[in-house]
């Protein structure tokens, strides 16, 4: 929440660089140290940089000055926002942006991207939340400024807000330190059961299992409480994930089959296709393939209608099919699963799948390079669970054909991977 951050913000977002906003103007040296927050520039300084970045001089003047109508309305923001009142609240978001091209008050700016973003996550447009967070609340706000909210209330969605963030970015460690902090400046009992679910995921994401299962029984007891029928079938489901993970099958079961009689009961199929992947997962660690098969083409009929996470239930069947050794059957949905890849991730997905196709075809060269194609990928973007299980199946092939040097080199690869 200082003038050097904004200034910073601005040049960088104008694409400028400091040499050509610094040009007749001031000192290389003496913008640098400003942006750096170790010098201060003088009004004159100030109107001149601010006149070349096209920016209203008031913007960098009157940073202190707090707009009394914006106060109203950012008053108004956070009561509806504590409310839930999302329809009346987006109506003064923008009103907000439209009166307020520029906000003047480096506080009351950083106020109003708070509520926005929070107001965006709350309504799943994640990617502009994700946008506002970075581009703007990241480099106005540090931690240690939160000391000049003398409403808590920023302080606990500020934490939100970067927590989700970081949890979209698949940055589970920072996701997992923030609901901490989260978790204990936050008041409401959902919100304290929203913050141990996703401490519960991002747990499980660092390979932390027992921690995960204890901050999902935490989140399923307030949940339980308060009678929040969505969040309770969440978190079971979650919980019949993590144990079905920790091979606790028959707990596993219990909890999936509360959810599945919660997504049944307030009839919503987008709940559903998910509660039949995942007793799909459990009769497939049974062995009960064809049980297995039952489920997950159920939730493939569903997702096919919502066009939810409809890759993952195909690698499930093509997976089941050649544990079958329906080689056939595995290639022909493997071609279906391509024909709706829309990520690098899906593409090599299915690379992986196709090799295993290929080893039971015999057709071993061709096994090696997809499999290997799969691991540089997955290793690259450290999706640990894929490459542990890659390793460990080229690892014992490569044993198996004597080539101990390759094997070596597989099996290290996934004990250092488990080590970021």
């Amino acid at each position: 929440m200082h003038l050097h951050k904004r200034f910073h913000k601005i040049r960088v977002l104008r694409q400028i660089s400091r040499q050509d906003l610094a040009k007749g103007i001031v000192s290389y040296s003496h913008l640098c140290n400003f942006e750096s927050g170790r010098h201060k520039l003088s009004d004159d300084i100030i109107k001149a940089l601010a006149e070349r970045l096209d920016v209203p001089i008031e913007y960098f003047l009157n940073h202190n000055i707090r707009s009394r109508l914006l106060n109203e309305l950012l008053s108004k923001l956070e009561y509806l926002l504590k409310n839930n009142s999302h329809n009346e609240a987006e109506t003064v978001i923008n009103n907000i942006d439209t009166s307020f091209p520029y906000i003047n008050s480096t506080f009351q700016e950083i106020c109003f991207y708070l509520l926005k973003s929070y107001f965006l996550f709350k309504n799943q447009k994640v990617s502009e939340a994700i946008n506002l967070v970075t581009n703007e609340i990241i480099y106005l706000v540090e931690e240690k400024d939160l000391k000049y909210f003398a409403d808590p209330y920023f302080v606990e969605i500020y934490h939100y807000v970067l927590a989700i963030t970081h949890l979209h970015k698949k940055e589970y460690v920072k996701c997992y330190d923030t609901f901490l902090k989260y978790l204990n400046c936050t008041s409401s009992n959902l919100s304290k059961a929203d913050a141990y679910y996703n401490l519960s995921v991002s747990s499980y994401r660092i390979g932390h299992l027992s921690n995960a299962i204890s901050f999902a029984k935490e989140a399923l007891e307030i949940y339980l409480n308060e009678l929040a029928w969505e969040k309770i079938f969440s978190t079971h489901n979650l919980l019949g994930s993590l144990y079905l993970e920790d091979r606790q099958l028959d707990i596993a079961d219990n909890h999936l089959i509360k959810a599945l009689n919660i997504a049944k009961k307030i009839n919503m199929n987008e709940l559903l296709e998910k509660i039949y992947h995942n007793l799909g997962l459990l009769y497939k660690s049974l062995n009960n393939y064809d049980k297995a098969l039952e489920y997950f083409y159920m939730s493939l009929e569903l997702k096919k209608q919502s066009s939810n996470n409809l890759n993952i239930t195909y690698y499930a069947i093509i997976n089941i099919y050649i544990k079958k050794l329906d080689i056939k059957r595995a290639e022909d949905i493997l071609l279906e699963a391509q024909a709706i890849c829309t990520s690098e991730s899906d593409y090599y997905f299915c690379k992986e799948l196709s090799a295993s196709i290929y080893f039971h075809k015999g057709e071993f060269h061709l096994y090696e390079t997809y499999m290997e194609e799969a691991f540089d990928y997955f290793y690259k973007v450290k999706n640990k669970k894929e490459v542990c299980y890659i390793c460990n199946n080229l690892g014992e092939y490569y044993k198996g054909l004597r080539k101990y040097k390759k094997a070596c080199y597989f099996y290290q690869s996934a004990f250092d991977i488990l080590k970021i």
